[in-house]
């Protein structure tokens, strides 16, 4: 059987989840710094991690949740990531950046914090808790971020249906999967 796609260009594409960033634990600080020591470990994790992204030249970074561990990230934290985060944007690869369930309020009335990623280009932040989809020529992302309920996020799922996925085209899929209270 001839395989009818080996002419067509597949996305270079890095997949990264759960960065947590701001995650404080134990009662350590660093010894330059008054920021606690797990963080200052996680920020340095992260920085590796964004000069690999660098180094392998991806189209798209995809990451699929918890950039953030609460939904209101400290200065310091905010100010990090968009450094970290605009490294990869200035290289000219795209960013798509899905809400998950650390990063989502729980309140009406709290502002989601991914609105500020909406201000930068290259930037496509992702956190209305329903069925989302991205077109870049050939290449469809679909994604539902964290959801305020199982209900929820299942019907948005559904709205993903199989006759829109056409062939040819490279389709995927953004998912955190965290439900919080769900068995």
């Amino acid at each position: 059987m001839p395989d009818n796609n080996k002419n067509i260009s597949k996305p270079k594409i890095v997949h990264i989840s759960d960065t947590h960033l701001g995650f404080k634990a134990y009662r350590y600080t660093g010894k330059d710094t008054s920021l606690n020591q797990r963080e200052i470990d996680n920020y340095g994790c992260f920085k590796k991690a964004i000069d690999k992204i660098l180094e392998l030249k991806p189209q798209f970074v995809l990451h699929t949740g918890d950039l953030f561990d609460n939904t209101r990230p400290s200065n310091h934290t905010l100010d990090f990531a968009i450094d970290q985060l605009r490294r990869i944007t200035k290289n000219g690869i795209k960013i798509i950046l899905l809400a998950g369930n650390h990063s989502t309020p729980k309140v009406h009335e709290q502002s989601h914090v991914f609105k500020i990623f909406r201000h930068f280009d290259g930037f496509y932040p992702l956190y209305k808790g329903a069925y989302e989809k991205l077109q870049f020529d050939d290449i469809y992302i679909h994604a539902v971020s964290q959801s305020i309920s199982e209900e929820t996020f299942l019907k948005e799922l559904r709205k993903i249906e199989k006759k829109e996925l056409e062939r040819g085209k490279t389709h995927i899929l953004m998912l955190h999967g965290a439900l919080s209270g769900f068995k």
